[in-house]
């Protein structure tokens, strides 16, 4: 072999050789970058199961979004970013912001906007001025509201938040984007399609947690109210209990102190007749006479209080009802300086099964006491309307007055028997006490809210039933 010959076969050996490096050096860089894309998802993996543990230890929804916010910006080089949650009504409304350290969190404007029904795409990673979605745009411009329109190549990324069950339905939003997008580094790696793997995993677990938060919510609202009703139906019975105590010992007591009132207020009567006035003796009788009239009155309305016949229902307008009751009471308001304003459903409302006689006399017991409580040149304000509670239909019966109002102390006790806050000797104690057995036994409600120096409101409601109905008499 000439030299000639061997030097052409060392230059091919030799550029053999450089070939292998060449392909060496691309291969470790090739494992270098296979190495860093797998330690920056095992890192984006770890920041998704912290914030799955963060979140599972708070049930609030805005809570629950900021963390998912801060696990976002962690794992991405975008900067900044705004959490939606996906309301009853079909708005989307923000309710939290986070930016990495040294940015401010942004502040979008408050007001909600409607997101789309269907939300078939979970992920949309957009260029501004090239929205691949267009239904995007209101949200993506809530942000151009605050910072000014970004060069097209910043990249955001908006992810929905979808159900776990539901994956049509959105829970809430996320909104990612650089502060800067003239400020990019060549070393940042903005989103790109090669992350919806990444983005999908993350979004189910943010959905799964504001999902278990909003049923965790939910069930609260539930135990809270069904606690309320159950305390509600504890203190009725306690309260039905204590009366029925109170009805049988009035019962017996009222009709042992009726005959003797009988016979003094007879007496008394008589001896007036025969005693010409005016008279010293004149003036004492009068005395007697009045406070037997009085006793009288005390022992017919105990005999009532304790009355447990069947209510016989008929049936009943309780518009002409309360109306009725309104011009019973105008003559004892004239007197007092008051004015009555009724205030009936525009709507006519039917007719209703009730006990005619006992209502109207509850029902004018409590406006004797709205008028009796309102200053002169005030207004005591008769309303009815037609008011569901759950799935019932029934009635509002609410009077109103402006007087000095009941202390909360005082509220507690306006249904006890024979407690009352007017001057002794004007006053049984018995009205609300009576008023509140009659519309319990039509299956309904009775409540008392007060503002002290603003006025009370008795609030009665009824449910609705059918004058066709067979009238059950109930005790």
């Amino acid at each position: 072999m000439t030299d000639t010959d061997e030097l052409v076969t060392l230059r091919a050996q030799n550029e053999a050789l450089h070939d292998q490096v060449r392909q060496l050096v691309r291969l470790d860089r090739q494992l270098f970058q296979s190495q860093h894309e797998i330690d920056r998802q095992l890192q984006r993996i770890h920041r998704v199961n912290r914030f799955a543990l963060d979140a599972a230890a708070t049930f609030g929804v805005a809570e629950i979004l900021h963390l998912a916010l801060l696990a976002i910006l962690d794992s991405t080089t975008l900067e900044q970013g705004v959490a939606f949650h996906h309301t009853d009504d079909d708005v989307l409304v923000p309710v939290a912001s986070a930016a990495l350290p040294g940015l401010e969190a942004p502040e979008p404007a408050r007001q909600g906007e409607r997101i789309p029904a269907d939300a078939p795409q979970i992920i949309h990673i957009f260029r501004r001025g090239a929205l691949p979605e267009p239904r995007l745009a209101p949200f993506v411009l809530a942000f151009e509201r605050v910072f000014p329109p970004a060069d097209p190549t910043n990249n955001g990324l908006f992810l929905y938040l979808p159900a776990p069950a539901m994956q049509d339905r959105a829970l809430g939003a996320l909104l990612i984007f650089k502060s800067d997008p003239s400020v990019i580094s060549p070393h940042d790696r903005l989103p790109t399609n090669a992350d919806a793997p990444f983005f999908e995993l993350f979004a189910g677990h943010v959905g799964a947690a504001l999902q278990a938060a909003t049923l965790s919510n939910e069930l609260e609202r539930r135990v809270a109210r069904r606690t309320a009703e159950l305390k509600h139906a504890q203190d009725q019975l306690v309260q039905a209990e204590k009366m029925a105590a109170v009805g049988t010992l009035v019962a017996g007591l009222s009709h042992e102190l009726n005959n003797p009132i009988t016979v003094i207020l007879g007496f008394a009567q008589g001896l007036l007749r025969q005693t010409p006035g005016p008279s010293p003796q004149r003036s004492g009788l009068e005395a007697i006479e009045r406070q037997a009239r009085r006793c009288a009155r005390l022992v017919t309305a105990l005999l009532e209080f304790s009355h447990h016949e069947p209510l016989v229902q008929d049936p009943c307008a309780l518009g002409g009802l309360l109306e009725r009751v309104v011009q019973i009471a105008r003559p004892r308001a004239r007197l007092g300086e008051v004015t009555i304003e009724l205030d009936l459903d525009p709507d006519d409302l039917p007719e209703t099964l009730v006990c005619v006689g006992q209502l109207e006399s509850a029902l004018l017991s409590v406006v004797h006491n709205a008028i009796d409580a309102s200053p002169p040149g005030l207004t005591v304000v008769a309303r009815l309307r037609a008011t569901p509670r759950g799935d019932r239909t029934g009635f509002l019966i609410e009077l109103t007055d402006r007087g000095e109002g009941i202390s909360a102390e005082r509220l507690r006790r306006v249904f006890d028997p024979f407690y009352t806050t007017r001057p002794v000797g004007q006053g049984t104690g018995l009205g609300l006490s009576l008023a509140r057995k009659i519309v319990e036994s039509h299956d309904g409600t009775i409540d008392v809210h007060s503002t002290l120096g603003e006025g009370t409101t008795v609030a009665i409601w009824l449910p609705w039933r059918k004058p066709n109905e067979a009238a059950k008499p109930t005790a």
